[in-house]
């Protein structure tokens, strides 16, 4: 029963230490288009290894006369950091792309 209460206990404490991380990645630039861009982001603390990494677009700044088209790209993903790549396509003018990301081990 002890065992079991200690390697339960070893399980929990090293699930507290490996973290998830997570944050923003944003560029305002009107009246410019300054897309495309690449935007390199260095985790606040190393993972033992290459994390799980996932993102998705939370806001977008375009003009309406022209269509909706917006790209972001994982360019690189290592134990220290992550490059993403913003760009638009086409004749879409986009101003503003902001992207919320988060890496777990």
């Amino acid at each position: 029963m002890r065992l079991t209460v200690l390697l339960l206990s070893y399980l929990v404490i090293n699930s507290v230490k490996a973290r998830c991380q997570y944050g923003e990645v944003e560029y305002k630039g009107y009246p410019f288009s300054p897309f495309p861009i690449s935007k390199t982001v260095v985790f606040n603390s190393p993972f033992e290894q290459e994390p799980a990494f996932m993102y998705g677009i939370r806001m977008l700044d375009i003009n309406y006369a022209e269509n909706t088209r917006a790209s972001v790209e994982l360019l690189k993903l290592t134990r220290t950091e992550f490059t993403l790549s913003l760009k638009t396509m086409h004749d879409t003018k986009l101003y503003g792309l902001g992207v919320t990301w988060m890496a777990c081990p």
